[in-house]
């Protein structure tokens, strides 16, 4: 069991780590403030990539709903979220659209929740064949261009522990065209600790998310990606997403949670 001074460490590690890969690039979205950053008061698209919580279909189709955006992108194969993704549509909220899930893509298993909520299918696209963050950037591009549409402000939602770097894979691989990007984390997660039990804090609109252990594991293994070195997929490194400056603090945080958690790899639940 952890001391209390252990447990706020941790806890203050973790909750750093993961405000700071949760990426908004706006305090709300309203006509207002996406003009104010683009020069449009609505997204020529938004794109919603793959990922392992369902309720960020919920909230792009609210945003469509709200005028915020013209089109819809899902873009996800099937990838390491993908069994996770299924695993979380069995929750009552998602389980009507669960038949054949399990062979489907991410954005096939995403996009009947948006039809659902009464986005029209023709201003949804589906991108289906990509695999990892890079791979949505670029199969999102080719997508775009084969059907022509427009996309000189696109908002971009993601999984929050994935948000900045699928952010600065799409800066990477659509760079020259001119595309204004708008990151926006669906929520910010804070970890919780009772009694010794961990857990993550997670907006009831977006439950069902992670378990504490697979949380750990993403967020703990997003910082040395998003680093500019051989090990790390910068230009300097692996060339997946243009440079990052991630804070000394976020390194030593992140270099923390390596020495106290060594044995994570994609764990679907862990505790003390």
């Amino acid at each position: 069991m952890y001391m209390d001074s252990d447990t706020n460490t941790i806890s203050d590690t973790v909750n750093r780590i993961a405000a700071y890969l949760a990426r908004r690039d706006v305090d709300e979205l309203s006509a207002a403030s996406i003009e104010s950053l683009t020069g449009k008061a609505q997204f020529d698209l938004l794109v919603l990539l793959g990922n392992a919580i369902p309720g960020t279909a919920l909230l792009a189709a609210g945003l469509y709903h709200r005028g915020l955006a013209r089109r819809i992108l899902i873009s996800g194969g099937r990838g390491h979220s993908t069994a996770f993704l299924v695993e979380n549509m069995v929750h009552p909220r998602y389980s009507q659209y669960l038949d054949n899930a399990r062979d489907r893509s991410e954005a096939e298993i995403l996009a009947p929740i948006l039809y659902r909520q009464g986005v029209p299918r023709e201003d949804v696209l589906l991108e289906t064949g990509s695999i990892h963050c890079g791979d949505n950037a670029a199969k999102s591009l080719e997508t775009v261009d084969r059907m022509e549409i427009e996309s000189d402000t696109v908002l971009l939602i993601q999984d929050p522990a994935m948000q900045r770097r699928s952010h600065a894979a799409f800066e990477e691989v659509w760079q020259g065209r001119g595309t204004r990007f708008v990151s926006w984390a669906p929520f910010v997660p804070r970890a919780v600790c009772d009694q010794s039990r961990w857990d993550v804090s997670v907006p009831e609109d977006m439950v069902p998310a992670w378990e504490w252990g697979r949380f750990l594991d993403l967020i703990r293994g997003e910082i040395p990606r998003l680093r500019d070195d051989g090990e790390g997929y910068g230009p300097r490194g692996r060339g997946f997403i243009v440079h990052v400056d991630v804070p000394d603090q976020i390194n030593a945080d992140a270099e923390l949670l390596a020495r106290r958690f060594p044995g994570l790899s994609r764990a679907r639940d862990w505790n003390p």
